[in-house]
């Protein structure tokens, strides 16, 4: 899911006799779900393993009715920083106006022209290539890597690391897409 902090919330369980519902964050150990307390979800976190499994079972397929539902939510940097006290892997590392550790959204915007990425082209710091010709909002994609100092520093990049962008047919601005 490309770094960002899942949040899983089981909002309503009711499972058959000898049913059990198991949720587990990567390759985790998983953990038995418990019927929800009141209005209270039950929250589960991918813990930045970039996936969960929710694994439905039942001793007797006959016996009752399953009811099951589960709220799916990709956090904000600044989200995950607070519930799990580490800024994910696709998040920058930032401090806030009191000095605090925070994590925000990365975001990038480069000064580009068609002669800027050919002169990159050639020195194998720049890849393109088209989207395909149903997409109706991106026009091709752009990598770049070891571009421009200052731009790179903004974007929260370090050298040899490639940064891929999306090319908008609309504004003909790159969108940062990821590393």
């Amino acid at each position: 899911h490309g770094g960002k902090l899942m949040r899983l919330s089981v909002t309503s369980l009711l499972l058959p006799q000898g049913g059990s519902l198991r949720i587990s964050a990567g390759h985790a150990q998983a953990s038995d779900a418990q019927q929800p307390c009141g209005s209270q979800p039950l929250v589960y976190s991918d813990a930045g393993a970039g996936s969960m499994t929710v694994e439905l079972t039942t001793t007797c397929p006959l016996c009752g009715a399953v009811e099951l539902e589960l709220e799916l939510e990709l956090l904000a940097c600044s989200q995950a920083h607070r519930i799990t006290g580490f800024c994910p892997e696709g998040c920058v590392q930032a401090y806030n106006q009191s000095g605090q550790p925070a994590c925000e959204e990365r975001t990038c915007k480069v000064r580009w022209s068609p002669e800027l990425v050919l002169e990159l082209q050639k020195q194998n710091k720049a890849r393109r290539g088209g989207v395909g010709a149903g997409d109706s909002r991106y026009h091709s994609w752009l990598c770049l890597r070891d571009w421009d100092d200052e731009e790179m520093l903004s974007c929260g990049i370090d050298r040899r690391e490639w940064a891929c962008f999306r090319h908008l047919k609309q504004s003909m601005e790159l969108e940062f897409y990821g590393l």
